[in-house]
């Protein structure tokens, strides 16, 4: 999971450069690596990054799904724990 985080943050410092193909490389790449490794936070901020790289970039279509994307991984992730008989960190019973 080093590997992951390395790569977000070699992502995250392209996003700062502006290099925006080569941030969204990283990113994708720590996407697969934080899934394989079981990490759902770090493949949810780097799905949020994805999203800001395409904004940024005015590939409005690409930026809109990965926001589906990033929708359905948080509601999955809200889902399953509760449906599981596990806690999870946002209640959706109010």
């Amino acid at each position: 999971h080093h590997m992951a985080h390395a790569t977000y943050v070699a992502g995250l410092l392209l996003v700062h450069q502006l290099r925006l193909d080569e941030a969204l490389i990283r990113l994708q790449t720590t996407q697969a690596l934080a899934a394989s490794s079981g990490n759902s936070q770090l493949r949810a901020q780097s799905l949020e990054y994805q999203g800001a790289v395409h904004f940024l970039a005015g590939r409005w279509s690409e930026a809109k799904s990965v926001q589906k994307q990033l929708m359905f991984h948080y509601q999955l992730r809200n889902y399953l724990p509760n449906k599981l008989g596990g806690n999870h960190l946002i209640s959706t019973n109010s």
